[in-house]
């Protein structure tokens, strides 16, 4: 029978989840202040989050594609940014525009 010498244990790590806050149909999550945007077509779909690091915000066309997407960040250096799509019928993406910080 083999013998082994015993080993000091890790020390534990606690780590906490980072909360996430999501909104659904045009209302945003309790608790969260996402960037302003005019959501279209947002029945159905998420429209907003929001976590420790940043608020996001998007809406959609008609067919339900994300259109503009809005992004605030709190980290350095602050700001917004957003996103445009731009589609063309039926479907293919035809352009992306963003901003720079």
């Amino acid at each position: 029978m083999a013998r082994y010498a015993s080993l000091p244990q890790d020390p534990v790590e606690i780590r906490t989840t980072p909360t996430v806050k999501y909104g659904y149909d045009a209302i945003a999550p309790s608790g969260c202040t996402a960037p302003a945007l005019t959501i279209n077509n947002g029945i159905g779909r998420r429209t907003s989050m929001c976590d420790a690091a940043a608020a996001e915000a998007w809406s959609y066309d008609a067919m339900g594609r994300a259109q503009t997407d809005r992004r605030t960040t709190n980290s350095i250096p602050p700001g917004t940014r957003s996103t445009g799509t731009t589609w063309t019928a039926p479907s293919p993406l035809l352009a992306i525009q963003a901003a720079a910080w």
